[in-house]
């Protein structure tokens, strides 16, 4: 037995201890150290009196199992503040003790949510309130988050569920478990320390039976909980949570994202669409679960979640794009990306410098995405894109774009532009089954039973052909149409011949088709078939009525007169040219002519009608003759007269 007295401290390092009572007694507030020793005893601590107190650790030591049985005597019940601390009992870093006479409380890895380990508080007197404490840091002015978990089990009951509270540096912070047995139920305290020091928190527990358990999980404090992760905060070892700049959902959300991660085969399986954001959110999310708290950490994130590196590898299913860069265990995977005229369209992605295809599908929507690991197809690499549509009487105008590879992946830039004459013929191409496409000598087989088709039905099956895989990967645009009636084979893209495979002879209608380099289309193996000679020609409208002729005249003469004016007008507007008096400077010209003619002035057109018109007036022998106002004299004359009634004036007013 050792003993030692109040206030001493005493460190006991590699020593063989096999007593035959109890290790350690103590008559008050001592406080010892045993280090790595090998003990075997039937009781560690042993209490001389009720109330006593003591703090007692064993780090790293080889205990017996007798010794931790017994633990304390039981005929004196020491303070609660005499507390056996054991950390990595027998070499076990996952076996932690705070032992005292109340309670024992153990590291569980069995039943746990956030933690490396959970806190298993277990009561030895049933129906009183005993405590578990424990210190946390803390900085004056500096805010901080504390998130954990309680639980109880069913034969603890529900009168008295535990609850943890804080205290100390200003802090007041509580809470209570919810009253359901064997559910976790977590607690969030955020505050901010009036003072720098330590913090107490205070787990209170009152089992309705010495066999009831609860449980704290999720709060750091070493080595009862040496690790504790919450969705969207830092897994740092300390219990202030930072929140982590990289997660932006919250965990439902997270977990929801089509992805699944084994890690017995470290893989991650993505399902559905996703980003490389959601990717590595649902992965963060996963290690968050439960059953995954042990798994280690396999991915990161340098860019705060907008891509992602992981030491397992991802798995895309079938169809399934991720969108974003990321890297996996198989190396640096970055994407090829295009936005597409239209959902539905085929597309053929080919590594030009590779020589190889490197997808050919169909995709659902306007957006192409493609993974691609980096690598392998290193900087540098000439990628093609081919983008082909058809759907019914529509079409779009097949395209191919180029780009190349580099270190963020690519972007195609793909025209949208719909394929009138296409649309005008109004041919379905699926519906040509007269053609076939014989690979890989790239005849155009023609079976037709009634001996007739169409250079516009030849146009349709081959717009649809581009549709297909073989089609846009080995005849992609080997048919151009330069109109409704005139197409072309480009013998460049692919050397193509019409090859009648029957015995019926084949009649094309409806227009003209010819290779581009002039030689025949007609496959040397065909069976008979006969073409329209020469370019065909549209005719544009209907024939126009007279009426219509006569309107359309009138239109032109009306535009062309319209020029000759202006012409005109131009010519006028030359140097030396004297502009032509309008009709009203012609009219007042004439009022200010002679009567005699030949002059201005002197007896004039206005002076002969002011005297029908205007005022006038005899005074005497003489009449005097008014201008447009009547008071003006305009001019005057001698009258003589009879001996008759007199004529005294006019007046025209």
């Amino acid at each position: 037995m050792m003993s030692w007295a109040p206030s001493t401290e005493t460190t006991v390092n590699n020593a063989e201890i096999h007593a035959a009572g109890q290790l350690a007694l103590s008559t008050g507030n001592g406080k010892v150290s045993y280090n790595n020793c090998n003990i075997s005893t039937p009781l560690l601590q042993a209490s001389p009196g009720i109330g006593t107190k003591a703090d007692v650790a064993y780090n790293n030591c080889t205990i017996s199992s007798t010794a931790l049985a017994g633990t304390f005597t039981a005929s004196n019940k020491p303070s609660g503040d005499w507390v056996s601390h054991l950390t990595n009992i027998n070499g076990d870093v996952g076996d932690n003790r705070n032992l005292n006479y109340y309670r024992s409380a153990t590291t569980d890895t069995t039943t746990r949510k956030r933690g490396s380990y959970a806190v298993k508080i277990a009561p030895k007197v049933a129906s009183t309130a005993i405590t578990y404490t424990f210190t946390l840091p803390a900085i004056s002015g500096e805010a901080q988050t504390v998130k954990g978990s309680l639980r109880f089990d069913s034969t603890y009951g529900t009168a008295t569920p535990p609850s943890i509270a804080l205290s100390g540096q200003g802090v007041t912070q509580s809470h209570t478990c919810a009253a359901t047995a064997d559910a976790w139920d977590d607690f969030s305290f955020t505050f901010t320390p009036t003072s720098t020091g330590d913090i107490t928190a205070t787990v209170t527990v009152q089992s309705a039976s010495t066999s009831g358990f609860a449980w704290l999980d999720g709060v750091y404090h070493y080595p009862m909980t040496q690790s504790a992760r919450h969705f969207g905060y830092l897994w740092q070892p300390q219990a202030a949570q930072v929140a982590d700049s990289s997660i932006t959902v919250r965990q439902a959300p997270a977990l929801a994202y089509p992805v699944v991660v084994d890690h017995g085969t470290n893989t991650i399986s993505v399902t559905g669409d996703a980003t490389s954001r959601q990717v590595y959110e649902a992965c963060m999310a996963d290690l968050c679960q439960t059953a995954n708290i042990g798994e280690a950490k396999h991915v990161s994130t340098v860019d705060d979640g907008d891509t992602f590196i992981t030491t397992y590898e991802v798995v895309p299913q079938s169809g399934v794009t991720i969108t974003g860069n990321y890297t996996d265990a198989l190396g640096v995977n970055v994407a090829l990306t295009a936005t597409l005229p239209i959902a539905g369209c085929r597309i053929q992605l080919y590594d030009v410098t590779g020589a190889q295809e490197l997808s050919n599908q169909v995709v659902s929507g306007t957006s192409f995405v493609f993974p691609i690991l980096y690598d392998v197809y290193s900087a540098g690499h000439v990628l093609r894109l081919r983008v082909a549509y058809q759907s019914g009487t529509s079409a779009k105008l097949p395209q191919e774009v180029f780009a190349t590879l580099g270190a963020s992946g690519a972007s195609f830039t793909v025209p949208d532009e719909t394929d009138t004459v296409y649309a005008t013929n109004a041919v379905d191409g699926s519906t040509c089954t007269e053609f076939t496409a014989s690979y890989p000598d790239l005849h155009i087989d023609v079976s037709d039973g009634d001996g007739t088709t169409s250079v516009q039905r030849i146009y349709a099956w081959s717009v649809w052909a581009n549709t297909q895989a073989d089609g846009i990967r080995l005849m992609f645009t080997a048919v151009t149409a330069q109109d409704e009636l005139n197409y072309v084979i480009d013998q460049n893209v692919v050397d193509a011949h019409f090859d009648n495979v029957t015995a019926t002879p084949v009649i094309v209608t409806g227009g003209y088709i010819k290779r581009a380099d002039g030689t025949t289309v007609i496959a040397s193996t065909s069976g008979s078939i006969q073409m329209d000679p020469g370019r065909a020609y549209i005719a544009t409208g209907t024939v126009p009525t007279a009426a219509q002729n006569a309107s359309a005249v009138r239109t032109e003469l009306t535009t062309e007169l319209g020029r000759l004016d202006v012409a005109v007008s131009t010519r006028l507007a030359t140097a030396g040219y004297t502009t032509p008096p309008t009709a009203a400077e012609n009219a007042d010209k004439v009022l200010g002519r002679n009567l005699a003619g030949g002059s201005d002035g002197g007896r004039t057109v206005q002076d002969a009608l002011r005297a029908s018109r205007n005022k006038t007036a005899i005074s005497g022998s003489t009449l005097t003759v008014y201008a447009e106002d009547d008071t003006t004299p305009a001019w005057e004359a001698t009258v003589t007269t009879a001996e008759r009634d007199a004529l005294s004036g006019i007046d025209p007013a």
